[in-house]
């Protein structure tokens, strides 16, 4: 297949299998042979590269109830994640291994988790942006 980075009119060539698109918008089309020789090109078609991670959101507890306000120590277990790129999902995890979709994200990339386990808990967030690239996990012990 051929690749333009200058438009669908643009200059195009021949894709490299050995270098992957870059992150970015890019056309593609197809060259067609016939059996008798005759070539033709397919209908050129734009694909937008994402293979970038986004970054990490950030989690903290809405109110740290204990003797101090950074000791990790609270009656209220519901959780702020911030941080989440616009068409991102999130998803958090207890154990590091299985993940479950967090609420939806407000407009400012906030949302809140309710956690209902009782005792020390080590939760882990991450996020998946649109193309489905995962960010590292951030983690909260509480």
């Amino acid at each position: 297949f051929q690749v333009s980075d200058s438009g669908k009119d643009g200059t195009w060539a021949d894709a490299d299998p050995a270098a992957p698109l870059s992150d970015g918008a890019h056309f593609i089309r197809y060259v067609v042979t016939d059996l008798a020789g005759n070539t033709g090109t397919t209908n050129a078609l734009e694909v937008d590269m994402d293979k970038t991670a986004p970054a990490a959101p950030k989690v903290e507890l809405v109110a740290d109830t204990g003797a101090s306000a950074t000791d990790h120590v609270t009656s209220n277990g519901q959780v702020r994640v911030s941080g989440i790129e616009a068409g991102a999902k999130w998803q958090y995890s207890t154990d590091g291994t299985t993940w479950t979709t967090g609420p939806a994200a407000d407009q400012t990339g906030t949302a809140l988790l309710d956690t209902t386990a009782n005792g020390a808990q080590k939760l882990q967030v991450r996020a998946i942006d649109a193309a489905g690239n995962a960010s590292a996990a951030a983690t909260l012990e509480f």
